[in-house]
């Protein structure tokens, strides 16, 4: 539940009990304003590369934010096609996916999105490539 601060206005009316107290988001006119899209708050990263494949890290929300899911996109930089299963959804405290079966020598583009009840937010694309 979020807390709200009412701005102090300098007359009657506005310091009247309506406006003088703060208000919180329990209250059913305010409903959905507690609740804030989850932030990803780093790109991912790559590690264990590989032949025919690789694993994308990715760091929690840093200030306390809730993450229901996480949607893992891994697409061919030429072309744009998704690769097998992807986009992959993981749970809110999965920060890593292994990806395999890939062709050698090969770049992908790789978006990790932090989802809950308040929306999303998309990382940057990164970059990612198969080794030789």
């Amino acid at each position: 539940m979020a807390y709200f601060e009412q701005p102090f206005y300098n007359n009657d009316f506005f310091n009247g009990p309506h406006f003088a107290q703060p208000f919180y988001t329990d209250n059913p006119f305010f409903t959905g304003l507690g609740v804030q899209a989850a932030k990803a708050y780093a790109d991912p990263g790559i590690s264990a590369a590989s032949a025919s494949g690789f694993t994308i890290d990715w760091l929690a929300p840093a200030e306390g934010d809730s993450v229901d899911n996480y949607e893992v996109k891994v697409m061919a930089v030429i072309g744009g096609a998704h690769i097998t299963g992807s986009p992959f959804t993981m749970a809110g405290s999965t920060l890593k996916k292994v990806v395999s079966g890939l062709p050698a020598s090969t770049d992908y583009d790789v978006i990790v999105t932090a989802i809950n009840a308040g929306g999303s937010l998309a990382s940057s694309t990164v970059i990612m490539s198969t080794t030789a």
